[in-house]
């Protein structure tokens, strides 16, 4: 009897343990395949791209767009996970776009706050833009902003560059010289390379 209860035992703790090396279900939160920045009567906005599953069909994606402002870069991001239920994660984010009115200090400032979110992956292709939100906005060929913006680089050969970009130009911006950013932007509802 002793015999069957450890087994037992033993079955329900490897049931309740289950797989947990960071592997993350759709389901469970939003996957961000981009980031904006742009600024907007004194305040901050934060434009998160996601991708999630969506609830009307199962096993299907769908790209949804999240919304913060705040005074700061903090407060947007606090503003954005305080709407959700689900949980956020950078792995799959491949872009960064910041307005071109930032100054080059603050093009520093969100290369480190972007650095410290979690899960970001290092290999994420900075860019400016005109307008982030018209950015966003744009229908793609991709629907998703983030994967066009990397497709837009690999066709112009731009792409070689984007290594370890946030890491490098973190760099740059931290030993003093700034780094000259790509610009991203819309023409025609056709994202363009300028």
């Amino acid at each position: 009897m002793k015999k069957v209860l450890s087994a037992l035992a033993t079955l329900l703790l490897i049931l309740c343990c289950g797989c947990s090396t960071g592997y993350r279900e759709i389901e469970r939160g939003y996957f961000v395949t981009a980031v904006g920045i742009q600024e907007r009567e004194n305040k901050i906005q934060i434009i998160l791209e996601t991708l999630s599953a969506s609830d009307r069909e199962p096993g299907s994606e769908s790209v949804k767009i999240l919304y913060g402002e705040g005074e700061s870069l903090s407060d947007a991001y606090g503003n954005i996970k305080k709407s959700l239920v689900k949980s956020l994660y950078f792995e799959q984010c491949g872009v960064i776009a910041a307005d071109n009115g930032f100054t080059e200090n603050e093009i520093s400032e969100i290369l480190d706050f972007c650095n410290d979110l979690e899960t970001l992956n290092i290999d994420v292709y900075v860019v400016r833009t005109d307008n982030a939100e018209a950015l966003f906005e744009t229908e793609t060929a991709y629907k998703s902003v983030g994967y066009s913006i990397i497709e837009l680089m690999k066709n112009s050969g731009s792409y070689d560059n984007a290594e370890n970009q946030l890491y490098n130009i973190r760099k740059r911006y931290a030993g003093g010289s700034a780094e000259k950013l790509p610009s991203v932007n819309v023409k025609n509802d056709t994202l363009i390379l300028e």
